[in-house]
């Protein structure tokens, strides 16, 4: 919400934000939290389930309008961008977003409800990410590890 995300700006701190076929909502909210002076450091959009063009269109507008002010992540997990997403172009579409983000924009997220489930759910996302980039595991491990501490590491700016 609108809320979370002044507050996380207010308090220097990153947000995370589920963004479901509302895109064009969300780049109007960014604009207006921009008028506002409302941008938080960093905004990592969970599970990312958009495309490789709207990737781009976030990118630019980081570029163009944030100023240096806000930094944006991209996290995908296997239970979402894979097991949940089923149709072949669904899948495609997951696979074009990975490749179409700078290596240092890429989270792995477990997003499981349960604690026992967290070392397969971070493994699952790796997994689907390595195989998008045709990488090791290791690799994308290794990369989104630091991605991932980079992105906590927003609110220390």
């Amino acid at each position: 919400s609108k809320k979370q995300m002044r507050l996380a700006a207010r308090l220097k701190r990153p947000v995370s934000v589920h963004c479901v076929k509302q895109h064009a909502i969300f780049m109007a909210v960014l604009d207006e939290l921009l008028a506002e002076g409302a941008l938080p450091p960093a905004i990592g959009m969970h599970s990312f389930t958009g495309t490789a063009h709207q990737t781009q269109q976030i990118l630019e507008w980081e570029r163009a309008k944030g100023n240096g002010k806000v930094r944006f992540y991209f996290g995908f997990s296997h239970a979402i961008n894979y097991a949940m997403c089923t149709s072949d172009k669904s899948r495609r579409q997951g696979r074009e977003a990975i490749r179409a983000l700078p290596p240092d924009r890429l989270m792995a997220e477990s997003d499981v409800h349960a604690d026992a489930d967290l070392l397969a759910g971070t493994a699952g996302a790796v997994a689907y990410i390595a195989n998008a980039l045709q990488a090791t595991e290791l690799d994308v491990a290794r990369l989104t590890r630091d991605n991932g501490l980079n992105f906590l590491k927003s609110c220390a700016t």
